[in-house]
């Protein structure tokens, strides 16, 4: 518990005792995980700083920032963009998409199809998941492949739509794991 306290030191905020799903319109309880919400600017700071003070007995990692419903929070401020952190005690990947309940259900996969599917990449490369929400999932990859190019557009057939909605180009996925590791896979 006195490592939560840290975490409360670190935003400011009182740690809620449920997550949000379906773009904030629902709240979850899950035993051992907590959530706060934080205005984006401070959000990769804030995601950095509470993982070095709870260390490797929890996961952390961004929830809901597409909120369609009100912010349960009385320390949001008009007009400006908020996200959820999300604290639980150590946990899977797979795990934390069902707890996010992420899915792409537009095109057809609800949340354990995707986990299948991302459960290729982790077999072949190594994934972490760093984002989990609705209709978003963040993957990090421990490793890649020299030649993107099979990568690619496997990732492109998955998610069609960071390419097709957008930047308009199949390479961004290619320059994205090679900027930063990781693809930012959104469904609409």
């Amino acid at each position: 518990m006195e490592k939560l306290r840290e975490v409360e030191k670190i935003t400011g905020k009182k740690l809620r005792n449920f997550i949000t799903v379906d773009f904030g319109r629902e709240e979850k309880r899950i035993p051992d995980t907590y959530s706060t919400v934080v205005e984006n600017k401070d959000l990769y700071d804030f995601s950095e700083d509470i993982k070095f003070a709870l260390g490797k007995d929890y996961t952390v990692f961004i929830g809901t920032t597409n909120f369609l419903a009100p912010i349960n929070d009385e320390d949001i401020k008009k007009g400006k963009r908020y996200s959820e952190l999300v604290i639980t005690k150590k946990t899977t990947w797979d795990d934390v998409l069902r707890m996010a309940e992420s899915d792409a259900i537009n095109y057809g996969f609800e949340t354990e199809d995707l986990i299948n599917k991302i459960k290729e990449y982790d077999e072949k490369y190594g994934v972490n998941v760093s984002h989990a929400e609705t209709d978003t999932v963040v993957l990090e990859f421990n490793k890649l492949p020299e030649d993107l190019g099979e990568l690619t557009k496997d990732i492109y057939e998955f998610c069609p739509d960071i390419v097709d909605q957008g930047t308009g180009e199949i390479n961004s996925i290619a320059e994205s794991l090679e900027d930063t590791n990781s693809i930012f896979l959104w469904w609409d």
